[in-house]
């Protein structure tokens, strides 16, 4: 049974060894994921991503008002200033490939 056992992991082993240079093979020239990239950069540059910015800083504000703490309006600050910046970080994070 271990005899059995040793054979079957080596053929295993050798299966993987195979078929490993097909699995990372590049054949892709980097575009794979050009379309959703374009689609996403379309929606944080364009106007969704500026009317939520500008919702997200006044329900910021006014939740801020609601509960007499001022930490709400600094999230809400700060969540609209990242929707802004989202472009330029996601530019940096991919701006070799894209």
């Amino acid at each position: 049974m271990l005899k059995k056992a040793g054979i079957l992991s080596l053929l295993i082993v050798a299966l993987v060894l195979t078929l490993a240079p097909l699995a990372l093979a590049n054949n892709g020239n980097g575009t794979e994921f050009q379309s959703i990239y374009d689609r996403v950069m379309g929606w944080v540059t364009g106007m969704p991503a500026i009317i939520i910015a500008i919702a997200v800083a006044i329900i910021g504000v006014v939740r801020a008002f609601q509960s007499g703490s001022f930490m709400w309006a600094f999230a809400g600050i700060c969540v609209a200033a990242l929707i802004f910046l989202l472009p330029s970080i996601t530019q940096g994070l991919g701006g070799c490939t894209f």
